[in-house]
């Protein structure tokens, strides 16, 4: 949905690397994330915790983990200055919508605006995305 959203908005794409990676065996990486959830850890990033200084949107994006974003989502969000820039936020999901993110968006980023997003379930079509993008932007 990312790359999708760059496309269609002409914007820069920036993929968050962790310094540990998450598991590839589901169950194992359903702890990890559990875990991290709950004590609030945020993952060292390697890579996408730039500063953002001449961006005035940014759309943020990540699965539904738990009814949150993804623990790297909240380190970059706890890392980058995001003041006085508009956040859209969009996450993936299999049925939970977008469960409290909106909520912990508004908490982690005070001194943004956080716009009304986008939560899609994981068979997203691009038509759905651009038409979305196109009456919202």
């Amino acid at each position: 949905m990312a790359e999708d959203i760059a496309l269609i908005t002409d914007g820069e794409l920036r993929e968050l690397k962790l310094q540990k990676p998450y598991s590839f065996s589901y169950n194992t990486a359903v702890k990890e994330v559990r875990e991290e959830i709950e004590k609030g850890y945020c993952p060292h990033l390697t890579e996408g915790a730039e500063a953002i200084e001449n961006a005035e949107v940014i759309f943020i994006g990540s699965p539904n983990w738990l009814k949150t974003f993804a623990p790297p989502v909240l380190s970059f969000l706890r890392t980058v200055d995001l003041s006085g820039k508009t956040i859209i936020p969009f996450c993936t999901h299999g049925g939970g919508g977008f469960g409290r993110m909106i909520e912990d968006y508004k908490k982690e980023c005070g001194n943004s605006t956080i716009k009304d997003g986008i939560a899609l379930k994981g068979d997203y079509s691009f038509d759905q995305l651009k038409l979305w993008l196109d009456s919202n932007l």
